[in-house]
């Protein structure tokens, strides 16, 4: 009897454990790819696999041929029959419109059918390098350099977007190999950042597309920030991609790059990516943008540079500098009460409402902060100026005392 019984059972299972295992890989629903595009393929699996069993989804050789040459794209672990999806990037690949997919599974071995159609797939692009070129970046023209960074990549088509305020907003051509005769070149209607793309196309017609984000200089010079360093004394600044404020007559040389420099009159500069320089501010060598005033000296020639009608500063927001004491001081409550007038005037003035301290000093200073009149130890509400002497401008009557520090613009006709 116990034979029959274990007879009977040999005969049930035998038939499952001898099930034919299969792989069938689903519709392709795309006939051709690019490299590092990403695929999403179906697969059915039939019968038993064993324990950490792998689906692994598979691309041929540029011939369509799984005996050598294959890649392996994508695996899953699983071990139970059942309609699976595995997500994959198309690798970087030769090519050819005759490649083909399929699935393997591994415990135990089986090969499924390919997809049952060739698929074209394109090689990816090869990396373009973008460099900017003169006039560059000034007076709201500029031009660019697309220059390949593989051997491949100089037979690409480049497709350029320049944005809507550019004219032309386009343009096509191939990366730069030994000339500059493709090089395109736009003008902006305004200054400010700005964002290019290009599209590079190979000849398999494959895109890549890289965003390129240059800033366009122009007259419009930006506010001093509060983080700038203030160069108060001859120097070499070495470090890089830093703000600097320099002050009248000192002189700096700029060993470090991506530095952008204020230039106050007087002031002597070496080296800068980016530079704003008043009247009478002289720059010797620099590597970028210059923004320059009239009467001001670039002495290298950059065509890099652009002379505006003048030059001035926003100090609103600047850092504390004791040649600038109106530079980033802002006025205490107290001086609400301080009264000058008349302003504007021709001559002098009465200064009213001025805090009572024996230590009391009061300064006019120009814009360049320079003191040009003073009087010490005040110890009145109430007192006057003569200004008759001093040339047309703006001034600065700051009154200082162990305590508090006050300043009122004054402007003299």
């Amino acid at each position: 009897m116990k034979k029959i019984i274990v007879l009977l059972l040999s005969l049930w299972i035998l038939p499952e454990l001898s099930q034919a295992q299969s792989v069938t890989i689903g519709a392709i629903h795309a006939s051709s790819f690019c490299g590092g595009d990403s695929i999403s393929v179906s697969f059915t699996a039939s019968g038993s696999f064993g324990h950490k069993n792998a689906f692994t989804l598979q691309l041929s050789d540029a011939n369509g041929s799984f005996a050598s040459g294959f890649k392996n794209l994508g695996s899953i672990i699983d071990s139970v029959p059942g309609t699976f999806t595995i997500n994959a990037a198309i690798p970087a690949v030769t090519s050819s419109p005759h490649y083909r997919f399929r699935m393997i599974a591994a415990v135990p071995y089986t090969e499924g059918a390919d997809n049952g159609s060739d698929i074209k797939v394109g090689a990816m692009t090869s990396p373009i390098h973008l460099e900017l070129s003169g006039p560059g970046q000034i007076n709201k023209s500029i031009r660019f350099e697309a220059v390949p960074a593989g051997s491949d990549a100089s037979q690409d088509t480049l497709y350029w977007d320049f944005g809507a305020d550019a004219n032309p907003p386009s343009a096509s051509g191939t990366p730069r190999t030994n000339d500059r005769t493709n090089d395109p070149e736009t003008i902006y209607s305004t200054g400010g950042d700005k964002t290019v793309t290009i599209t590079a196309i190979m000849p398999g017609g494959c895109p890549s597309r890289l965003i390129f984000t240059t800033h366009i200089f122009d007259c419009t010079i930006p506010p001093i920030p509060n983080y700038a360093i203030v160069i108060s004394r001859d120097t070499t600044f070495p470090d890089q991609g830093k703000v600097l404020w320099v002050n009248p007559g000192v002189n700096i040389n700029i060993t470090g790059v991506e530095d952008t420099i204020y230039g106050e009159a007087g002031s002597n500069i070496d080296g800068s990516m980016v530079c704003y320089l008043k009247t009478g501010a002289s720059l010797t060598t620099d590597y970028g943008a210059v923004i320059y005033a009239p009467g001001a000296s670039v002495s290298n020639g950059n065509p890099v540079s652009l002379q505006c009608p003048s030059v001035d500063f926003d100090y609103t927001n600047a850092p504390p500098n004791k040649a600038f004491p109106q530079a980033g001081v802002k006025e205490p409550e107290i001086s609400a009460s301080l009264a000058v007038s008349p302003n504007p005037t021709t001559g002098a003035i009465t200064i009213e409402g001025a805090p009572l301290n024996n230590n009391l000093k009061v300064s006019i200073m120009n814009i360049l902060g320079e003191k040009v009149l003073e009087l010490q130890n005040v110890n009145s509400s109430s007192f006057q100026f003569d200004l008759g002497k001093l040339m047309r401008g703006t001034y600065y009557i700051r009154l200082a005392s162990p305590n508090s520090v006050m300043t009122k613009k004054v402007v003299k006709e």
